[in-house]
């Protein structure tokens, strides 16, 4: 399973320390009853300047309000009119809001935030993308099988000078253990 990262942390490990933060973002989904094909946020153009969002069909979003989610993250909730949500001829591939003061809706992350978000989705769709995580996913699963096998996140002394030499020690054992002729490409049992 992917170790998803928040598009909060790539866009600050970017801005803040001139770092590219690689991991998967998760996906553009839609409410989870749709079956078949949907519109997602991605199939909206969104004019930022104008806090305006243009539906496929060519409408012009009615409401543009600044909110915060519970966790504190400002969001930008987009609404269409109900009247545009009725009558549209791809209603069912849209959103199921039925009737009331509004139609579809969108929920935006900050300009920065959600510009890059679009970009790492359509990213990580690249050949190139999931070759350069391949190196990442080896390296945390060769990390991840060293601790469990070791269980180096635990000292099993006490001082300091015992912990020091054992934290030194392991990565070596560990090493050495990876050239075991007893099980090649794994790590072998310690002795």
């Amino acid at each position: 399973m992917p170790g998803y990262v928040t598009v909060a942390h790539i866009v600050a490990a970017r801005d803040a320390h001139g770092i590219e933060l690689l991991g998967p973002v998760g996906l553009d989904t839609c409410h989870e009853s749709y079956e078949g094909e949907h519109f997602t946020q991605s199939a909206f153009t969104i004019d930022w300047e104008a806090k305006k969002a243009v539906c496929t069909q060519g409408k012009i979003s009615a409401s543009w309000s600044g909110q915060r989610k519970s966790s504190g993250t400002p969001v930008s909730r987009v609404h269409f009119t109900a009247q545009d949500c009725a009558a549209c001829p791809v209603r069912d591939k849209c959103t199921k809001a039925a009737n009331g003061k509004w139609g579809r809706s969108l929920i935006l992350l900050p300009q920065d935030q959600q510009t890059a978000l679009e970009d790492r989705r359509r990213e990580q769709l690249t050949d190139q993308w999931q070759q350069r995580y391949n190196i990442r996913a080896g390296v945390e699963g060769a990390i991840s099988q060293a601790v469990r096998h070791t269980r180096i996140r635990r000292t099993r002394c006490t001082g300091l000078p015992k912990t020091r030499l054992g934290r030194r020690t392991t990565p070596a054992g560990l090493r050495i253990s990876q050239r075991s002729p007893e099980r090649p490409g794994s790590l072998a049992r310690i002795r």
